[in-house]
């Protein structure tokens, strides 16, 4: 299988259930109508934490597929957003179905549309590291001071496009208004469960309104709780103690989101790149819009089956979600064959997807953390001072916070956030920092389209910034030169 010859490239590390990541893992198995050449990849589930892995040689040619495929094709970006639209229509008109009918035996169809929706990501992900080394290298000739030519990248790679983040403020932001206007007295109180009980009927309904919009938004791999009544309370509260600093953030980003188109053009026109790379700009401008409409579609899917998986979960001798636990293959046959499941639930043990061809073989126990530590040994670690890619510039200092789950975020205020990845659970943390580090992700990730509608630097794909920082080092992000370093 190759265990001890691949050269694994490190992708992503979050924690998340066993279920839904290995959709990806599975987008290369059915490649071949889905823009994607065959990979070999790698996925890890170690202790609650799961790493995606990409072999270099097959990932090279797939990136080569891709790449001839969008300047080759020039309705390439009409083509995928008809591919992508599809999918999530195919998606939720599943999702439509099984809450009508939830019979346990369409679980494998719900895995399939699932799937169907994470294949455009993967894509979206393949083409970022050719994309971002091709421009790079373009960039590099036409203008030489690294600073200058780190925020031309961030302004060619940005969208005008409002991100799901931006939409969910502009309602908080009314939210916030009627609050201030109308209730100040009532969120004096120190205890946010007091104002939940004594808040009036016009209250309660404009808070069951923002939920209606929003309650899925924190809904990612991992389950994660829906926001409730309490969760926005404590939100306005907080917000109510500072108003000015909040109102200001929402402008900030408006004010990018305005702005971006105009400057991105006023590049364009000045930089003048050739047919190709413009292509190639296009492109992962698209591709950030798109990164981010797509798991804005897959959190409301998350949290709009979740009574299904719970029947799901009932079925096999589950309970709650814990079906999400297993690989959805093994769930299927349970359901097939009739039976309860009885053992240790893969989410609480080690294992390991190696996806080779047209198969995926599952490792447990010491292979799969074998595998786990070889593909880890393929990155080298530096000390005290990490680089990545600036997809946001600016240069700060500040205090390191890690954060792995949002439970590790207790309110605190500029600091450094420094997570594997970030998602919209992680939100509140990210408005309250000063700075943003991920060990994975590239222009079009989450971190990268918040970090530059904030206003805040932004370095991601370090691979290992949480393994070589810690809490309250402080720390020296620079975004203009994609680095962050400690200070002694």
């Amino acid at each position: 299988m190759g265990e001890s010859k691949d050269k694994w490239l490190f992708e992503w590390e979050k924690p998340c259930v066993p279920l839904f990541p290995s959709s990806f893992v599975s987008c290369y198995i059915i490649h071949k109508k889905n823009f994607l050449t065959p990979v070999t990849t790698l996925l890890t589930g170690i202790g609650h934490s799961v790493t995606m892995f990409y072999e270099a040689g097959s990932l090279a040619k797939c990136e080569k597929y891709i790449l001839n495929s969008i300047l080759t094709n020039k309705n390439f970006i009409q083509e995928y957003d008809r591919f992508i639209n599809k999918q999530i229509n195919n998606m939720y008109a599943y999702g439509e179905k099984i809450l009508k009918d939830p019979k346990p035996e369409y679980f494998e169809g719900f895995f399939n549309t699932y799937q169907g929706t994470s294949t455009p990501v993967a894509v979206i992900r393949d083409f970022n590291r050719i994309g971002i080394r091709e421009c790079t290298n373009w960039l590099s000739k036409k203008i030489k001071d690294k600073e200058e030519r780190n925020n031309a990248f961030s302004i060619l790679v940005g969208t005008h496009k409002k991100s799901f983040a931006q939409k969910e403020q502009e309602e908080f932001k009314k939210l916030l208004k009627y609050a201030i206007e109308k209730e100040r007295e009532l969120f004096s109180r120190k205890d946010p469960e007091d104002i939940l009980h004594q808040m009036d009927g016009k209250l309660k309904s404009k808070i069951g309104s923002y939920l209606e919009k929003y309650q899925w938004f924190p809904c990612g791999y991992e389950n994660e709780d829906a926001w409730n009544e309490l969760y926005v309370i404590k939100q306005l509260k907080e917000a109510m103690l500072q108003p000015e600093k909040t109102f200001k953030k929402i402008k900030r980003s408006e004010n990018y989101q305005k702005n971006i188109k105009k400057k991105r053009e006023e590049l364009l026109s000045k930089l003048n790149p050739p047919k190709d790379m413009k292509k190639i700009f296009d492109v992962l401008s698209a591709f950030t819009y798109y990164k981010d409409h797509i798991r804005e579609n897959l959190n409301r899917y998350h949290f709009m089956t979740r009574p299904y998986l719970e029947k799901v979960s009932k079925s096999i001798g589950l309970k709650g979600l814990e079906c999400t636990e297993l690989l959805p293959w093994d769930v299927t046959k349970l359901i097939k064959e009739k039976k309860k499941f009885k053992g240790k639930l893969l989410g609480e043990s080690n294992y390991a997807l190696l996806s080779i061809r047209d198969k995926v073989i599952v490792k447990k126990g010491k292979e799969a953390v074998n595998l786990h530590e070889y593909a880890i040994s393929c990155e080298r670690k530096k000390e005290d001072k990490v680089e990545g890619i600036g997809t946001s510039p600016g240069k700060v200092r500040g205090r390191v916070k890690l954060i792995f789950r949002p439970r590790h975020y207790y309110g605190e205020k500029d600091v450094v956030l420094i997570a594997p990845m970030t998602n919209p659970d992680l939100i509140p943390a990210m408005r309250n920092a000063v700075a943003i580090v991920t060990n994975e992700g590239g222009v079009t990730c989450h971190a990268a389209i918040v970090s530059r509608e904030l206003g805040i630097p932004c370095i991601v794909g370090t691979k290992y910034a949480t393994k070589v920082f810690k809490n309250d080092e402080l720390v020296e992000v620079d975004a203009n030169k994609g680095f962050i370093r400690k200070i002694k």
